[in-house]
């Protein structure tokens, strides 16, 4: 008895491994990775190193100017980027504060003529 349980549990394990070998995996289960493009990365390191390389060639006076300038640009554009933000807010609160208005005063006025 145990012999013949034991040669269909082989039996079992045939067809279960027949199966699984002849059986496709459907393709949405197939998580292909795709090929990241080096290039990307390398163009942009080629482009910093030429940025660094020319920046160590420039005299110590001009590296002075160079960061200068970069410094009054980058404050020049984060106060741009803080100026929309607060125009942003600004013409949020006075969306919601013409909402409420209309909805007391001129919302409760046309109810009251009725």
């Amino acid at each position: 008895m145990n012999n013949e349980s034991e040669r269909e549990l082989r039996q079992r394990l045939q067809n279960l491994e027949a199966e699984i070998n002849s059986s496709s995996v459907p393709e949405y289960q197939v998580h292909k990775i795709p090929n990241t493009d080096r290039s990307k990365f390398t163009s942009t390191n080629v482009h910093v190193g030429r940025i660094v390389q020319w920046f160590k060639g420039l005299s110590k006076p001009v590296q002075v100017i160079v960061c200068g300038v970069g410094f009054l640009a980058s404050l020049t554009i984060l106060q741009a980027v803080f100026k929309l933000v607060t125009a942003a807010i600004s013409l949020a609160i006075l969306a919601v504060l013409l909402y409420l208005g209309y909805k007391f005063v001129i919302s409760k006025s046309l109810s009251g003529k009725q």
